[in-house]
């Protein structure tokens, strides 16, 4: 045979007693003979590549049947400026693959059409078969560059149906249909995926509309899924394989039933950067995302998703979210961000103006144990029911700030039908906006453990702030201001039947307005210690049970209850600076140092230690102890603060090393600071230790 040395690649003549060639190369777009890619497929060697001439750049093939691939090929046309276009004339498939191992590169694959098959797609065994109108492969298969574009199947797999492992790079599905039931609308992929960079785009299909994923894993990076559309679930991507997610984006993608965006029965990882916008479920849950196995979101956002229940994310197994955030989803029953029926374990995510019909505006946490830790939660609405930004049963809350929430129901932010422990958390100007709700912070009705936090301008009936329905509880270094119960007999902490004493302590709790009572007990035992009240129109107020009262401090907030012999009444506790909500105490405070001591709380709010004197201070803030500042002369001893300590001439070229025992024996910690050094005569001085 010829060759072409100038390009090292025999001619594309037909080969001669039946020797297959390593390349063949296509030059023109016939159907048949010299030169046309039948004819290079047919003589080209196992292992071998079909070449392109740069003759052929953007040409099409229009297929008379479709192109059949027998052996293990690269059909490479990455030297074309244009793609090579392989049509099927939307009357028959374009490519059968029943080799093991094939690649192709810069080509685009369009108009297929199986519809007007029979055979059942249980492997690639036959060219007449429903599934995969653009592309059918039996083995494993590698596009690079490939567009399937407009392709419509009988069965699954509109673009392609791939029963081997796939890597795809830099591709595009688009336009592609699955037929009636079937899934897959631009791909169904049986033997695991890998990708990067690759878009389904405007595909169709019953389930999967733009891909379906059913076994073998699945890797995606930098991949698109947009405006795609399933009749039932994953308008997107639906997957019964484990799923990793890679800076992708799925948007305005719509199911009729789960996922909108995504839906998955097996384990789901989304990684870092991966977005999910616009994405609905018309009549279901998941808008964005609908996962039944064990999920853990980094770093993902989700933006105006809607849906019938967890319009970002909705979830039947455990949950793990770091980062990222949910951004303006729209729920018509329950979680409007995100909604759980196994355990959330959530780290520094963000949920912002998210809404719910029901309940749970930000999330709905349907199973105990769940926790929420330097979370953010902000402007988050349920309009009929409870739980504004967050709806759970027990859970625990952690670093977290609820802002300007607002209920239908009970729990203007935060709504526990279960345990609620909350520390070091802010909760402000939250409102429960029924006639009738409990809790315009936060409502628990299993227990409550809430300490080092503030609750601020938060609004309900009862229990401006706090409304402990039922259980044992505690309330520790906690501040709250001005938050306003509309009911005569209620106040800014409710305690409605506390089951065992409990305890507050260390609590502040004021009010700009003078209105309502600081602590509210409808029956039970409240036990008041080393907490100060200002500014209320009651301190303490019953209905029935028992307050017991001792070493707080009341001005401007009578009560008709006990004070005990060890509390102050009716005088200023000389706040630091109250008209700029600053309710640390000065340092000429009555409280300070008139707490009983010994109850076991070491910090104060701020995390400060306590006592910083000899006794703690009543109230949530201790009053600052200046620390000690000495200095030290070269002997190690120690003169007054602002004094110099000139250490004379020192000879050039001398290193003189000190070492200095410091021994603290006070109650603070000692904390260095600074080392100031004059060197007046030299240059180099090195200070170390």
């Amino acid at each position: 045979i010829a060759s072409n040395d100038a390009l090292r690649t025999p001619y594309t003549f037909a080969a001669q007693g039946n020797a297959f060639m390593s390349v063949m190369t296509v030059t023109n777009n016939n159907t048949t003979g010299s030169g046309s890619l039948n004819n290079a497929l047919r003589w080209v060697a196992t292992g071998g590549r079909v070449a392109f001439d740069p003759a052929v750049s953007g040409v099409t093939l229009l297929l008379t049947e479709p192109v059949t691939v027998a052996r293990n090929v690269n059909i490479d046309a990455s030297n074309l400026a244009l793609p090579f276009h392989v049509d099927g004339g939307g009357i028959q498939r374009v490519f059968f693959i029943s080799a093991a191992s094939v690649s192709m590169n810069n080509l685009t694959i369009e108009r297929g059409n199986t519809t007007g098959s029979s055979t059942s797609c249980s492997t690639a065994t036959t060219a007449n078969q429903r599934c995969g109108a653009g592309i059918v492969a039996a083995g494993a298969l590698t596009l690079t560059n490939v567009d399937v574009l407009s392709n419509t199947s009988g069965s699954s797999g509109g673009g392609a149906y791939v029963f081997g492992a796939l890597t795809v790079q830099d591709s595009r599905f688009e336009n592609n249909s699955a037929g009636s039931n079937a899934n897959g609308g631009g791909l169904f992929a049986g033997g695991g995926v890998t990708m990067t960079n690759v878009e389904f785009v405007s595909n169709t299909a019953y389930s999967g509309a733009g891909a379906t994923v059913s076994a073998g894993g699945a890797a995606l990076t930098s991949t698109v899924f947009a405006s795609n559309t399933a009749g039932m679930n994953g308008g997107g991507l639906n997957a019964s394989t484990p799923v990793t997610l890679m800076l992708g984006s799925f948007y305005s993608n719509v199911s009729s039933q789960q996922g909108g965006g995504f839906y998955g029965t097996s384990t789901l990882w989304i990684v870092t950067g991966t977005q999910f916008m616009t994405n609905t479920s018309t009549s279901s849950s998941g808008g964005g995302v609908y996962v039944s196995g064990l999920s853990t979101l980094n770093g993902a956002t989700f933006t105006a998703n809607r849906a019938s229940g967890g319009a970002g994310v909705n979830t039947t197994a455990a949950i793990t979210v770091t980062g990222g955030g949910f951004y303006s989803n729209t729920s018509t029953q329950n979680g409007g961000g995100l909604y759980a029926s196994g355990i959330i374990n959530l780290n520094g995510a963000e949920f912002v103006s998210n809404t719910a019909t029901n309940g749970g505006g930000g999330v709905y946490a349907q199973t105990s144990g769940s926790t929420f830790t330097s979370a953010y939660f902000l402007a988050n609405r349920s309009v009929n029911q409870s739980g504004g930004a967050l709806y759970a049963n027990a859970v625990t809350i952690s670093n977290t700030r609820f802002l300007s929430s607002t209920s239908g129901g009970n729990g203007g932010a935060v709504y526990a039908s279960g345990a609620l422990v909350v520390e070091g958390s802010r909760f402000e100007s939250n409102v429960c906006g029924s006639v009738t709700c409990y809790g315009g912070g936060a409502y628990s009705n299993g227990g409550a453990s809430i300490t080092n936090t503030i609750f601020m301008t938060n609004v309900a009936s009862d229990g401006g702030g706090v409304y402990h329905s039922n259980g044992i509880g505690r309330l520790v270094n906690a501040l709250l201001v001005s938050n306003q119960s509309r009911a005569a007999n209620s106040g800014q902490v409710h305690i409605a039947n506390s089951t065992g004493s409990f305890p507050v302590m260390h609590a502040t709790i004021v009010s700009a307005t003078a209105s309502g009572a600081g602590i509210y007990l409808g029956n039970g035992t409240l036990n008041v210690t080393n907490t100060l009240m200002a500014s209320l129109a009651f301190g303490l107020r019953k209905q029935a049970g028992t307050i017991v009262s001792n070493y707080n401090l009341f001005f401007n907030a009578p009560t008709a209850e006990i004070t005990g012999s060890k509390s102050i009444t009716a005088v200023d506790p000389l706040f630091v600076d109250p008209a700029a909500l600053n309710y640390q105490l000065s340092d000429a405070s009555p409280a300070k140092e008139a707490a009983q001591a010994d109850l076991g709380v070491t910090n104060d709010l701020r995390g400060k230690f306590r006592p910083q004197g000899n006794l703690p201070d009543i109230g949530a803030y201790e009053v600052m102890v200046p620390a000690p500042v000495m200095e030290l002369y070269l002997d190690g001893t120690a003169k007054a603060s602002g004094s110099v300590v000139d250490f004379g001439l020192v000879p050039d070229g001398f290193l003189k090393e000190l070492t200095f025992v410091i021994t603290n024996s006070g109650q603070l910690p000692l904390t260095p600071t600074s080392a100031v050094v004059t060197n007046v005569v030299g240059s180099a001085f090195a200070l170390g230790g």
